[in-house]
């Protein structure tokens, strides 16, 4: 799932939740996942519209379900500022899972969705995900999802 550095981004500034879908849907184009920027940000702004992705302690798990996109891929961002986001505990997020999934894959999106939300049910793996400084650190306790 989380394979390779290339779908981690810390430290960028992102104003708001438009702006984090936006970079989102960048980053789909550029790591190959979709050719279609605009699928992609009307599929996060879709489903957010439905209820919120934020989740507690300044994590999120906003994700995207299209035909346009290619394989199921999780992009790791974590914002230098938090963003005002409706969460379970109020809190605005920091911590961003993003998930981009086939129209076609149905199963592997709940499969996704559901063991980032069970990882992220632990403390001590959200207190090392805030604290880790480098792309590389966060790919290891990312690893431990799988």
């Amino acid at each position: 799932m989380f394979s390779n550095d290339k779908i981690i981004f810390i430290d960028r500034t992102i104003k708001n939740k438009t702006e984090l879908f936006e970079i989102i849907a960048q980053k789909a184009i550029d790591l190959g996942v979709s050719d279609d920027y605009d699928a992609i940000l009307q599929g996060f702004e879709k489903r957010e519209s439905i209820g919120s992705t934020g989740f507690q302690d300044g994590f999120g798990i906003p994700h995207c379900k299209s035909e346009k996109v290619k394989m199921a891929t999780p992009i790791f961002i974590r914002a230098n500022e938090p963003i005002e986001w409706d969460t379970f505990d109020g809190k605005p997020l920091e911590n961003m899972f993003a998930l981009l999934i086939p129209e076609e894959g149905s199963n592997e999106h709940l499969k996704l969705l559901s063991t980032i939300s069970r990882k992220l049910m632990n403390t001590a793996f959200r207190e090392e995900i805030k604290s880790s400084k480098t792309d590389m650190e966060i790919l290891k306790l990312l690893k431990e999802i799988e």
